[in-house]
């Protein structure tokens, strides 16, 4: 699979230059013909000059054809790995469902060895700490998209791992969405990872609450932290290309790149920020919805 990576990106590089190498030579093929002094163009018969005038077109247009299709390979690259990413955050989910179901087995017979020894409060407690684990789990498993509830349980145990306190609220089963699984799975995964690292500049009292709703006309998510505020004029440049304040890492593309899918289905991305509080808030418009649009058009 590195292998694969290693000669598509080597089949873009190659045809990327092979694309510049034939620009410049147009280029300079023209500049010489139009603006030398002895006007070469000019003195060529007309056969000639037709025949110069298709090779530049066919040429132009090879160039053109050939930038679609590393605009494809590319895109579909980024699909592969995101699928992979989505297929990883699967495995863990089942991973950890197993164990709990390995686990259930246990747990059933050290609360009745303990109600049987009459120590019904250690019982209570020893119930309480189980449905907790068990708790955490079921909380992601509410939508229809078994990547985004991969992702989920995956963003959780990092959170976790990080010593914050995710709580997640899924009040929407998310069927029939108009955005594939895995481009919504990288706008998830680029905002909750965003909250995580504000939130781990934080020395204690991490809180990241996240929401998937809907109404009528949309799907709705909501990713809240109380990390450092957003002051108002870093607000308006979060989603440039580029823009970050993580000194040490980050290249500042995963919030543009965030904003990027949400407008390409036509949704809206907001964020507010207090001393409180930072919400960064994702509204995806319905199919049914954008195709009464398209109808009132018509």
């Amino acid at each position: 699979m590195k292998n694969m990576r290693l000669k598509v990106k080597k089949a873009v590089v190659i045809t990327l230059l092979t694309n510049i190498i034939q620009i410049v030579a147009i280029l300079v093929l023209l500049l010489y013909l139009f603006l030398s002094p002895s006007s070469v163009f000019v003195e060529l018969r007309t056969g000639s000059q037709l025949f110069f005038i298709f090779i530049v077109i066919i040429s132009i247009i090879a160039i053109v054809f050939s930038g679609r299709d590393i605009y494809y390979i590319l895109r579909v690259n980024m699909q592969n790995n995101m699928m992979k990413e989505t297929l990883k955050s699967v495995e863990m989910l089942n991973n950890t469902l197993r164990a709990q179901r390995h686990d259930f087995l246990n747990h059933l017979q050290v609360v009745y060895g303990l109600i049987e020894m009459d120590e019904y409060e250690e019982a209570r407690n020893y119930i309480n700490k189980t449905y907790k684990d068990i708790q955490s789990v079921s909380q992601v498993l509410k939508t229809a998209s078994p990547a985004i509830n991969a992702l989920l349980q995956a963003k959780r145990m990092t959170a976790e791992q990080n010593m914050i306190t995710m709580e997640v609220t899924v009040t929407s089963r998310f069927e029939d969405l108009p955005i594939p699984s895995w481009e919504l799975c990288r706008v998830l995964g680029n905002l909750i990872d965003n909250a995580i690292s504000s939130l781990c500049e934080k020395p204690d009292n991490r809180l990241l609450q996240m929401e998937l709703t809907e109404n009528f006309s949309s799907y709705i998510v909501s990713v809240k932290d109380n990390g450092a505020k957003i002051s108002e004029k870093i607000k308006g440049k979060i989603f440039e290309p580029g823009f970050t304040t993580k000194k040490d890492f980050g290249q500042g593309m995963g919030l543009a790149i965030t904003k990027n899918i949400i407008q390409k289905y036509n949704g809206r991305i907001e964020v507010s920020s207090d001393d409180r509080y930072t919400v960064f808030t994702v509204h995806i418009p319905k199919a049914h919805n954008k195709r009464n649009t398209m109808a009132k058009n018509y």
